[in-house]
């Protein structure tokens, strides 16, 4: 398969175009190999017998990548399978500019209201679901492991739209010009667009973070941010459970279930932080990945056995398996493959 792309010139940013054409029979089947890695793509039955459309302008900077598209109607889904095959747990912020879409985050599924010209941010670790009738957008990834210096529970913001004001104007109106300039930016100068980006989107997220933090709050309560916060830091300590939490924050066990609730409740909230951070290390790529059974004690499940049923219900795949697809991930430097019959549709903007 290839995975090389034309070689841009040495001073400036790489920028290519993607373009698959309604007149052309296998532009859906072609757009969906390219989007492997990402996103698996499928025509809803209703729209297999029309001709399908798609776009795609992709613009790579340090730890960023910027891109705006146009497509027909397609089903997109990010899997399990997916994501430990991708071994990619960067944030997406996507702000659809027109069509009809819709979204699932992990039950039920949210109209995209275009009006309010407003992003949605999604974890690339998490399941991800879109339903398009036709959209254009504009979007781009984050490397993770920036944005977490910078946005305390970054795992909260799966699913978060940005509220309209300025840092979403300010947001739109830097990917904007990344699109309009192009392979006018040169390497160094791209630095820093990447690090205004980074950290506009720090700012936005961090922002409704807080004022969801605030809206769920209760006058004379410990924070529940503070209460999450030492969740995280000892998620990996086989001793933590409410009884520590409770007797940490001097609060009432009915106390903080309550806090709680809108959750599930707390040991089940340590549960689903204790998987997902396990399935992180499964499939992340550091060399020295943990054992499963060491991974299960430390955090806190009885026995291995215990540890792989919950995480085969929750991802539908069993420990060993995730490991295995994130030992062969896609190696690539942007989200999707060319292979060697999509190079016809691939242009190099210069």
């Amino acid at each position: 398969m290839e995975k090389s792309v034309p070689t841009p010139p040495k001073d400036t940013i790489h920028c290519l175009r993607v373009s698959f054409p309604k007149d052309d029979p296998k532009s859906a089947e072609y757009y969906g190999r390219m989007l492997s890695p990402l996103m698996e793509m499928s025509l809803p039955p209703e729209s297999r017998s029309q001709p399908f459309h798609a776009e795609t302008e992709t613009f790579f900077l340090p730890d960023v990548l910027v891109s705006r598209a146009s497509n027909s109607a397609c089903h997109l889904d990010r899997h399990a399978r997916t994501i430990a095959r991708s071994a990619s747990d960067d944030l997406m912020l996507v702000n659809y500019l027109g069509g009809a879409v819709r979204f699932s985050v992990g039950g039920g599924w949210h109209d995209v209201h275009m009006d309010l010209g407003a992003f949605l941010v999604f974890d690339l670790s998490r399941e991800l679901h879109i339903r398009i009738e036709t959209m254009r957008n504009i979007g781009v990834i984050l490397s993770r492991r920036r944005l977490e210096t910078l946005v305390p529970f970054l795992d909260d913001a799966h699913g978060l739209q940005f509220k309209p004001g300025a840092l979403n104007a300010i947001l739109l109106g830097l990917l904007e010009q990344v699109a309009a300039m192009g392979p006018r930016i040169t390497i160094s100068e791209a630095r820093t667009v990447s690090d205004l980006i980074t950290r506009t989107v720090a700012g936005a997220i961090g922002e409704c973070l807080a004022e969801n933090a605030r809206q769920a709050g209760s006058p004379g309560l410990a924070p529940l941010p503070a209460i999450k916060a030492a969740i995280e830091r000892r998620l990996e300590d086989p001793e933590l459970s409410p009884s520590v939490l409770t007797e940490e924050f001097g609060l009432a066990r009915s106390t903080l279930y309550r806090l709680f609730e809108p959750m599930g409740g707390v040991a089940a909230y340590i549960r689903e932080r204790r998987l997902r951070l396990a399935f992180r290390l499964i499939t992340g790529q550091q060399a020295d990945k943990p054992r499963v059974s060491q991974l299960a004690f430390t955090l806190g499940f009885s026995h291995p056995s215990a540890f792989t049923r919950a995480f085969k219900e929750k991802y539908g795949l069993s420990p060993s398996e995730a490991a295995t697809l994130s030992s062969h991930p896609e190696e690539v430097s942007a989200p999707f493959i060319l292979t060697e019959e999509a190079r016809p549709y691939l242009k190099h903007l210069v």
